[in-house]
């Protein structure tokens, strides 16, 4: 049950402490692969490499500081280890407060000025320099957003605990990050890796949004879907956008009038897909297969 309990209490804990995100900055992402880099470098020529082995020595050391404060010190301080790793990875309640502050900017009838919500709603958006009509573009990307920042973390925390989850971070990261200079084909292979490591989540997330939409039109799209791109990792994003469209019956060109309407809709299909999810997965921890 420790795996059910992390994830409802980071769930909790998020939702009642708003200023979450300062304690979340990538600046820590940033000055670990600082430090790494200057010991690997000299051994290592390729960046690429050092990349992948940087994710890989993450996920192992935090499987390895779990496993010796569990065996050896306390369970409760490798509870709270993975605790801390799931309440940075895990984006829940910050995604559903970047979606509010988008209404009000809406409603408003204001610039986007809060480059976090791009980061969080759109920065695979940012990457393809939209010219115009950037809150639509940003609202049918909400599916594909929260797998990013919620299912992918909650099924990489399943399978391989808070090593997993800030793995697939670690690797988001690097895809998306301005931070670091990671050179275009080291940057595309690393989006290979992405979509490989998405591919599950992301249809299992698709999965969710139609079963709590309208499964019937989403399941007609899926069988129809034919990616105009047929690079895995855009395919993903086209896929789970597509469906969760389906599922919301959102039609895929609308005014600005009824735009707060559907992003409205899609912020409570994906609350209600989370719901599915904690469901689910409570289920298999109670027939045995988490612990």
């Amino acid at each position: 049950m420790e795996t059910a309990l992390l994830i409802f209490t980071v769930l909790l804990i998020e939702f009642i402490y708003e200023p979450i995100s300062v304690i979340r900055n990538n600046q820590i992402i940033k000055t670990s692969y600082g430090i790494f880099n200057n010991y690997v470098k000299e051994f290592i020529e390729k960046k690429f490499f050092i990349y992948i082995l940087f994710i890989i020595f993450s996920i192992l050391l935090i499987i390895i500081i779990k496993g010796f404060l569990y065996s050896y010190i306390h369970w409760s301080l490798s509870f709270l280890f993975s605790f801390i790793i799931l309440f940075y990875c895990l984006r829940s309640n910050e995604f559903n407060e970047k979606i509010n502050d988008l209404k009000f900017i809406i409603q408003n009838k204001k610039e986007i000025e809060d480059d976090s919500i791009i980061n969080l709603l759109g920065i695979n958006i940012r990457f393809s320099n939209p010219s115009n009509n950037l809150f639509q573009k940003i609202s049918e990307n909400l599916f594909f957003s929260s797998t990013r920042n919620i299912f992918s973390v909650i099924f990489w925390f399943l399978l391989l605990g808070p090593g997993g989850a800030l793995g697939y971070k670690l690797l988001d990261y690097l895809v998306f990050t301005n931070d670091l200079r990671v050179d275009k084909k080291s940057k595309d292979n690393l989006k290979e890796i992405l979509a490989l490591v998405e591919f599950f989540p992301i249809r299992l997330s698709s999965l969710a949004f139609a079963t709590v939409g309208n499964f019937e039109h989403a399941l007609n799209t899926w069988k129809k879907f034919n990616p105009t791109n047929k690079n895995l990792h855009e395919s993903n994003i086209e896929l789970i956008n597509k469906i969760g469209s389906s599922s919301a019956q959102l039609e895929s060109n609308y005014n600005d009038e009824d735009i707060l309407e559907k992003i409205s809709y899609i912020q409570t299909l994906i609350a209600r897909s989370l719901l599915a999810w904690l469901s689910i997965t409570l289920l298999l921890i109670l027939g045995g297969f988490f612990n």
